[in-house]
């Protein structure tokens, strides 16, 4: 990634990151819950990370739209993770974390 930024010459990497982050790392001091709050959790971060940059894209950032679709997303990660045996902190999920400035 930082090649490719660096070849298109647009910005400066000033740092790069990856966050390995526990599939149910929010789950706020090492709790192991079942899988239906692990997948409503993982669908409420989800909904924090990807809410703003997509809101404009749907009826006009209509938020009741958006609870239902996030609502929606949570109950199919909830049915998902029904069929995976062995659902815990060996499963994670990656973060990019780039900051960039203009040369």
């Amino acid at each position: 990634m930082r090649a490719e930024i660096e070849r298109e010459g647009s910005f400066a990497v000033d740092r790069l990151e990856i966050i390995v982050i526990p599939w149910d790392g929010c789950n706020g001091g090492g709790t192991l819950y079942d899988r239906a709050t692990m997948a409503r959790n993982m669908g409420k971060a989800i909904r924090a990370v990807n809410e703003a940059m997509i809101r404009s894209h749907f009826v006009g950032g209509d938020a009741e739209f958006m609870d239902r679709s996030f609502q929606k997303f949570g109950r199919i990660m909830v049915d998902d993770s029904k069929e995976v045996e062995h659902v815990s902190m060996n499963l994670c999920f990656n973060n990019i974390f780039c900051c960039l400035t203009e040369p």
